[in-house]
């Protein structure tokens, strides 16, 4: 079993921009996904939305939400 973590946000826009860039934390997703037994031979990214998406198959997909951390501190949310 591997260690698979998220790295630390100090904020959303930082959470964003490594989500922005799947080769960062696509093998992280991967690590989750095989430590839970889930075939990972053809994954696909999506790339949209505020989460982590990999789909795994036609009927699996792992979806990873952001930190607390991230997701509470918008620009709006500090108003």
């Amino acid at each position: 079993m591997t260690n698979a973590a998220l790295p630390a946000f100090a904020d959303a826009e930082s959470f964003r921009a490594w989500r922005s860039d799947p080769p960062r934390w696509l093998s992280i997703a991967l690590d989750i996904a095989r430590e839970h037994g889930l075939d990972i031979s053809s994954p696909h990214v999506f790339a949209t939305g505020t989460n982590l998406v990999v789909g795994l198959s036609e009927r699996l997909i792992l979806k990873i939400f952001p930190p607390r951390s991230a997701r509470n501190s918008s620009p709006s949310a500090a108003r």
